[in-house]
């Protein structure tokens, strides 16, 4: 990735990558969006919809997944890919059905919740519906 700026790929291969700072990762033509750092600030609010945080949360997801290919962790690459798709289509249902910013609410606890599972070694938490974040904010 080398339009995405170094250090931003250094924290989400450490899983120190907050989800109020998806939208940095927006990627138009091979290229990472300019930031004004006066207009932009990490505010995880900015997507009015889930068409707005679907291209950032695709670019996590693709550098997340490469990261740990390139590290020759083969497994958790694999479970990454799977699990993000999961993710992806359960976040795209509950978008279909439930108020966006309920559902937003759920996916930044949700990448929270799970980066810190990765910091331990755990990467099977993502994909699957998070119960107690669900029954508490949807």
């Amino acid at each position: 990735y080398p339009n995405i700026d170094a250090e931003l790929v250094a924290e989400i291969a450490r899983h120190e990558f907050p989800a109020s700072s998806l939208w940095k990762l927006k990627l138009e033509a091979n290229r990472v969006m300019s930031v004004d750092p006066v207009v932009y600030t990490d505010n995880p609010y900015r997507f009015p919809t889930l068409e707005s945080l679907l291209p950032h949360l695709l670019a996590y997801f693709s550098v997340l997944v490469s990261c740990a290919r390139v590290d020759g962790n083969t497994n958790i690459a694999f479970t990454l890919s799977n699990g993000s798709l999961s993710y992806t289509a359960s976040l795209v249902g509950m978008a279909t059905q439930f108020e966006w910013s309920y559902v937003l609410e759920y996916h930044i606890s949700y990448m929270d919740k799970r980066q810190s599972e990765m910091k331990l070694g755990n990467y099977t938490g993502w994909g699957a519906i998070d119960l107690d974040l669900y029954l508490q904010v949807i």
